[in-house]
């Protein structure tokens, strides 16, 4: 599963959206969600072997009629009871596959099927169980509605991590693998998309039964179903068909999404060793899908927000997505973690390999950059809300597990083991692991023994500190070139705070050392807290560089001289080098010969990841020279990205003619959605007056994800200095957008302005408060998030009855935000807000003090 696809621009949706980091804590605790008792996989008494469903749907209803079929065999002598997991399903029947009737027992959450005998070891069985169920996870239905016209007929399934069981009573866990089909009746047009092949399709009146069987084994949470009107994009990647199903209003952007799938799958084999496991592969975009992607087998599903027009490709790519879920059909479905705190065997992987096609195709300088850009997300959870060990068994909720650890962190672990082990050993140890273990489920030992095994290289050490303890190393590193000995030191210590869970590390690490005309690079092991290492250097170097390449995980406080500095930033060969090289330079900006050399470096630099340092660089320096080369740099840049970085830099440096004049002319030219929306942002800054004219026409710009209008709504909210009539007027325009707006982005984006600008507003408070009820899970969090800044107690009783309707799933936990948004209103009530109360109070009680008094007059004036 991918949490997101992925935007080549920090102002579009970025991949870990549902993650929120906060400043630098010193000791990262272990999360509360990590520390409960060991788990392990459930007990069961019987395999289960195959599951046959037959379902039909009522939209109107949310429903799903049903009848599944269980063949399993028995793992012991004296087996009777069959529990199945179920959740809110009604069973009308049950009988064996003689078709004699079954008792059955309905327990929370689970359903126990008695057999009516004892089973002996080995032996099959069969059950067949009629229901009903309107689910609430599992089985997502959706049809037009009156403020959505435009909302399609379809349904589609989610099963990670345990929503199968919401739809279908089965044996829903990962440590079991069973062939699956699956006969679904849906309407006409529609068509209905499973895994595996289409054995028939069969016409009943106005309806039609798609029969689809997986007859490889899988696990329950893979079970895909999904049916809509979809136009369809065809491609062949050797024996293997492929086909995407797309929206029929979006037939004409699949191609530019899905045409490298055959070009993946080939990579995949090659790299892993090993064909793709599956008779086809396709690719479904669906409606309201609240993820990137998710590989049901041999069927991932996909967020219709990756098909994207051509203009949109400028900034936005749905290659790492589709690699993502690709390689997930061998890390996650040909072989599944066997429980969920082993997940990083399913998205580490797949991360991992995503990133290894990036750098495939793009070239070594994108791999290097996208996975120094998985770092920083993972250490942004690392340091601003917990540290914990990527494989652990005290999780207490699966969804718990879908994390910057799981993700970005385990990426980057398998890349230090691609780097410790070489290319050749380490291919050959994932080859040895899918060989051993496909069509099964594995735990970590697994991987780590298959590793060993085809390496011949004890890992016990890379595995307890990489996979087994939380956090990273982070280094101090100092060098000086003795000339007496012709020898350059380097010291080396580990600074990180060490405990239980955060161990000293121990790894090999190259040190290159860089004279005028020569470059030596020495391999040593850095595992104590401090060392120091002398090597030879008959002048003295150039630079020192410590891991160049960037393969270790890590933090880097690296002491160089301004000179140092200055060489790196013009003259190493690697661009993390130079990168790096340029935001250590940042502090000194204001120095005319680093002003001069970040200028220089601009216009000279190959690769955009520097670039776009560069710039971020040189935006604290508020100097014409500054201000001059970006705007002479913004008509030639070619990566939007970059040119979005520009505009936000420029709109700092205030409201000078040609400044407006160039962020005009990118709001209205600059072919990038994401440039034009960063020059309206930027306008906002730089012209105020201006920007809220421009901002009100953006209002009526269409764009990909609409983040011009998302650019629109923030510019309005921002400008507080307006009069209140027109502040009044913008609060009412953004509120109606947040219950109206086309897109889920236009809808949470106003929301979110309406939670930053609109306290005391009631517009804003009638606005977030309806919009608890958006169909997108992403707008809600939005509401909540908005609610708990308006800090308006009148909310608190639609947020409870809200609550009481959401369930957690991976990535989101409403729930769990609206108990976080309550205590945020609560806590509001500072001293302004009491005393106010409190004068409310008082005016009461005046009033009643007066009314009483009346009263008593009159009493007395009636007893005379």
């Amino acid at each position: 599963m991918s949490p997101g696809p992925r935007f080549s621009s920090p102002l579009a949706l970025l991949v870990f959206t549902a993650l929120s980091f906060s400043a630098y804590a010193a000791d990262p605790p272990r999360s509360e969600r990590f520390s409960g008792p060991p788990r392990e996989p459930p007990s069961r008494d019987f395999d289960f072997l195959h599951l046959r469903l037959d379902c039909s749907f009522d939209w109107a209803e949310k429903c799903v009629e049903g009848t599944v079929s269980h063949r399993a065999r028995s793992y012991r002598k004296g087996a009777r009871f069959m529990e199945l997991d179920a959740v809110g399903i009604d069973v009308h029947a049950a009988r064996d596959g003689s078709g004699r009737d079954l008792a059955i027992e309905k327990l929370p959450d689970k359903l126990r099927v008695d057999l009516g005998r004892e089973t002996a070891a080995g032996e099959e069985v069969a059950v067949e169980i009629r229901y009903r169920a309107h689910p609430r996870m599992g089985l997502y239905f959706h049809r037009p509605e009156e403020k959505h016209a435009d909302i399609p007929l379809q349904l589609w399934t989610q099963g990670e991590t345990e929503e199968a069981r919401h739809w279908i009573p089965c044996f829903d866990h990962p440590s079991d693998k069973l062939t699956t089909e699956i006969r679904a009746k849906v309407p006409k047009p529609l068509i209905a998309i499973s895994n595996g092949k289409l054995l028939s399709t069969e016409e009943v009146g106005d309806h039609r039964i798609f029969h689809w069987q997986q007859d490889k084994p899988h696990v329950t949470y893979l079970i895909s179903l999904v049916a809509g009107d979809f136009a369809v994009w065809k491609g062949q990647a050797g024996k293997i068909p492929l086909a995407a199903y797309v929206a029929k209003k979006d037939e004409a952007f699949a191609a530019r999404s899905f045409e490298l799938t055959a070009d993946m799958m080939t990579f995949f084999e090659v790299k892993t060793g090993h064909a793709y496991p599956w008779d086809k592969y396709d690719q479904l975009c669906v409606h309201g899908f609240n993820f990137g992607g998710m590989e049901n087998t041999s069927a991932t599903t996909l967020t219709e927000a990756t098909l994207h027009d051509e203009r949109a490709a400028l900034d936005h790519t749905s290659m790492d997505l589709v690699a993502h879920e690709l390689a997930h059909q061998w890390f996650g479905d040909l072989v599944t973690c066997k429980d969920w705190g082993d997940i990083w065997l399913n998205e580490s992987f797949a991360t991992f390999f995503a990133n290894l096609y990036r750098e495939h195709r793009l070239g070594w300088d994108e791999g290097v950059y996208d996975r120094y850009e998985d770092g920083e997300k993972y250490k942004g959870e690392d340091r601003g809300r917990y540290r914990r060990a990527i494989a652990t068994r005290g999780w207490k909720s699966p969804n718990d597990m879908f994390d910057a650890h799981s993700y970005p962190k385990g990426g980057r672990v398998l890349g230090m083991l691609r780097y410790v082990l070489g290319d050749d050993r380490f291919f050959a140890g994932i080859k040895l692991y899918l060989d051993r273990h496909s069509f099964r489920s594995v735990e970590t030992a697994d991987f780590r023994m298959a590793m060993e095994d085809a390496s011949g290289t004890s890992l016990s050490w890379f595995f307890d500190e990489w996979i087994g303890s939380g956090g990273h190393p982070s280094y101090k590193v100092s060098s000086s070139w003795v000339p007496e000995e012709s020898a350059v030191r380097v010291e080396v210590e580990q600074v990180q705070k060490t405990d239980e869970l955060t161990p000293l590390f121990r790894m090999p690490v190259v040190i290159a050392v860089i004279g005028p005309e020569s470059r030596a690079e020495h391999k040593v092991v850095v595992s104590e807290q401090k060392h120091t290492f002398t090597f030879p250097a008959p002048a003295r170097p150039r630079l020192v560089r410590f891991d160049p390449g960037d393969w270790i995980l890590k933090d880097l406080d690296h002491s160089r001289t301004r000179e140092e500095l200055l060489y790196q930033l013009s003259h190493d060969p690697d661009a993390m080098g130079r990168r790096d090289a340029a935001e250590t330079l940042a502090r000194d900006a204001s120095d005319k010969g680093v002003l001069d050399a970040l200028l220089d470096r601009l216009g000279q630099e190959p690769f955009w990841g520097v670039r776009l340092q560069v710039v971020k660089s040189l935006g604290g320096s508020k100097v014409p020279p500054v201000r001059d080369a970006l705007l002479a740099r913004l008509r030639t840049e070619p990566k939007s990205r970059v040119r979005a970085e520009m505009l936000r830099v420029l709109g700092e440096h205030g409201g000078g003619g040609d400044v407006v004049q160039a962020l005009r002319d990118a709001l209205a030219r600059d072919p990038s959605y994401v440039c034009a929306a960063a020059a309206l942002r930027a306008l906002g800054s730089a012209a105020k007056p201006d920007a809220r004219e421009a901002a009100l026409a953006a209002l009526d710009r269409d764009s990909h994800e609409d983040v011009i209008r998302a650019a629109a709504i923030d510019v309005l909210a921002a400008d507080l200095a307006l009069p209140e009539e027109e502040r009044a007027s913008d609060v009412k325009r953004i509120a109606e957008l947040a219950t109206g707006g086309k897109t889920d982005n236009v809808r949470s984006a106003a929301l979110e302005a309406l939670g930053k600008t609109g306290k005391g507003k009631e517009a804003a408070l009638d606005a977030a408060t309806k919009a608890l009820d958006d169909p997108r899970i992403r707008v809600r969090l939005e509401a909540i998030e908005a609610l708990a800044r308006l800090g308006d107690r009148r909310a608190i009783p639609s947020l409870e009855a809200r609550r009481a309707r959401e369930l957690q799933a991976v990535f989101h936990d409403p729930a769990g935000a609206i108990t976080r948004a309550i205590a945020r209103i609560e806590g509001q009530t500072d001293v302004k807000t009491l005393q106010e109360d409190l004068r409310k109070l008082r005016a009461v009680n005046e009033d009643l003090e007066k009314r009483l008094s009346e009263l008593e007059r009159r009493g007395r004036t009636a007893s005379f």
